[in-house]
């Protein structure tokens, strides 16, 4: 069993989410395993697809990092709008989704699971899983309110590797929460790697569970060079799924 689980996270600026990157990285599991679903199947919507008008204020510049209606490729574009004035709480969108089965299989996994549900949300993720029965490693695809900034300036942070090649034009850090990714003395341990994006920040995570040997830092960065091509590239892909 893990030691974390899935759960509704609701907007709350004074902690931020800031505070829960270390949360959201974690696999979630039930005690009879009816948490953890199979790969989804690649009938699921396409991201692309799922592009309704949102509403956007008046005076927001057409295809800024602000219009929620914008279909322009915003690869490498790296936002510095504070979380409390994201316009992307309430649209982030189920990031497993984006994510092929193809993908899930290169990482030596077999499962993907929504990370979060409800209203209010400032991160979204998706767990990938190796084979039911195997407690190993799980991963996490995220992706924040938080720009890049306010992600990696936290006290408790501790930087294993800045300007880490994540694709051609995409560099991002690899880092350590130091309150709760380093061995506990039981075996588990977690790293990530982030990088900025249009709409704040991604991050890949990598944990492991006791028994399992793995350089997580080393492999949170294998990961996330197979996720990142596939992650959100415009505004319009940011719609919330049930």
């Amino acid at each position: 069993m893990h030691r974390h689980k899935r759960g509704t996270l609701t907007r709350n600026i004074g902690v931020s989410a800031l505070g829960l990157v270390a949360v959201l990285g974690i696999a979630a599991c039930s005690s009879d395993g009816t948490d953890n679903a199979p790969v989804a199947s690649l009938s699921n919507p396409s991201p692309s697809s799922v592009a309704a008008s949102a509403s956007v204020p008046a005076g927001v510049e057409k295809d800024s990092v602000l219009d929620l209606n914008s279909t322009k490729d915003m690869t490498g574009v790296v936002t510095t709008v504070p979380i409390n004035k994201s316009p992307y709480i309430d649209h982030l969108p189920d990031i497993c989704q984006f994510i092929p089965d193809s993908v899930v299989q290169q990482l030596g996994a077999t499962r993907k699971k929504k990370g979060f549900t409800g209203t209010r949300l400032i991160t979204q993720g998706c767990v990938i899983q190796p084979p039911l029965g195997e407690l190993t490693f799980s991963i996490n695809a995220a992706i924040y309110v938080n720009n890049i900034r306010e992600l990696l300036t936290r006290p408790e942070n501790r930087i294993f590797r800045s300007n880490v090649e994540i694709a051609s034009s995409l560099r991002g850090t690899a880092f350590q929460d130091t309150g709760v990714d380093l061995n506990d003395g039981r075996g588990y341990e977690n790293c990530r790697v982030a990088w900025g994006t249009f709409y704040g920040a991604a991050v890949i995570s990598f944990d492991i569970n006791p028994g399992y040997k793995a350089n997580t830092c080393e492999r949170a960065i294998s990961a996330a060079q197979e996720i990142a091509p596939f992650m959100p590239k415009s505004p319009s892909q940011m719609r919330s799924t049930p």
